[in-house]
């Protein structure tokens, strides 16, 4: 009877051992929220829209609880575009929504619940160009 090489091998099989522990730890200290994800995303999240806007974007917090299905972003900053006041175009204190993992798995997403704290929105003129709509072409 010939045996599978990937279960055969003595040094695969001590190093699955080994490392077998420390990966249920991590999954379980991330299920538990004693690790969180929130402050790569948020990273990610800033990188993402300053390259989609051509601007400086700040986010101050992140709270994901993806398993607890509501989320929120805190303080979101949009720079006005090159050429612009040095005033933010956009301030949001607060964005929050509620978005169970289960529906992420259907093909039509629905967001049961959305709230947006305190927006302000400083709109300037640069000849005939409004900061505005050189978000939104660069979007």
């Amino acid at each position: 009877m010939k045996s599978d090489a990937r279960t055969s091998h003595p040094l695969r099989r001590k190093l699955a051992s080994i490392l077998r522990w420390p990966a249920l730890l991590l999954v379980a200290l991330l299920l538990c929220g004693w690790i969180s994800v929130a402050p790569l995303a948020r990273g990610l999240l800033e990188t993402r829209l300053c390259q989609t806007l051509g601007t400086t974007v700040s986010v101050a917090a992140m709270d994901l609880r993806i398993f607890a299905g509501d989320s929120r972003l805190d303080r979101i900053i949009i720079q006005n575009p090159p050429g612009f006041t040095e005033a933010p175009v956009l301030v949001l204190e607060a964005l929050r929504w509620s978005l169970p993992l289960v529906a992420l798995a259907s093909p039509d997403i629905s967001v049961p619940s959305l709230t947006i704290q305190q927006i302000d929105i400083a709109l300037d003129m640069k000849e005939a160009d409004m900061n505005i709509f050189c978000l939104l072409q660069a979007a």
